[in-house]
């Protein structure tokens, strides 16, 4: 086993370790999550993230490790405004506060499940079609133009239905 596939390796063996440490023993079903135990579990994860971070850097060598801290990073800052996103969604759907950890769990993994699904079809699409326009490339085209269309028409006044969800949603 060479170096890369010995860092992938211990990437996704981690990574199984955490999420069972994660879901097993750090969430708690049907119990709200304090300020203290919040800052816990991101100590844990922000630690686990440098260790890998410290890890790529000694088996890889600067480059991929610097890559892998910055993309981390972004995803990271990216990462808090869904916050606020997460707290009108729950607001809006009645979610019970001692609910949140256990409705955010079947998000994330829902999320990651797609991604991953979505990210494999889509190399194997491109990887496929590269020599010529790809059937994927035509379909985000269209995807494209369809929804820049509807942004520079003229606006269109709200029904009354609209207006009064908009008044009980607030």
């Amino acid at each position: 086993m060479n170096a890369h596939q010995i860092a992938y390796l211990v990437f996704g063996i981690v990574l199984l370790i955490a999420l069972a440490f994660d879901l097993g023993l750090l969430s708690k079903r049907n119990k709200v999550v304090t300020i203290k135990a919040a800052l816990q579990q991101t100590f844990f994860w922000v630690s686990l993230a440098l260790a890998f971070f410290v890890f790529l850097w000694i088996q890889e060598g600067q480059k991929p490790a610097l890559e892998y801290i910055s993309a981390y990073l972004m995803e990271w800052s990216l990462s808090i405004d869904n916050i606020f996103v997460f707290i009108l969604i729950f607001n809006s759907f009645g979610v019970k506060e001692k609910n949140y950890s256990r409705v955010l769990l079947i998000g994330i993994m829902m999320a990651i499940i797609f991604r991953i699904g979505f990210i494999t079809v889509g190399v194997a699409a491109v990887e496929d079609g590269r020599s010529r326009r790809s059937a994927v490339e035509e379909v985000q085209v269209a995807l494209s133009h369809n929804s820049s269309f509807p942004s520079a028409a003229p606006p269109v006044e709200p029904s009354m239905r609209t207006i009064s969800l908009r008044e009980k949603s607030f």
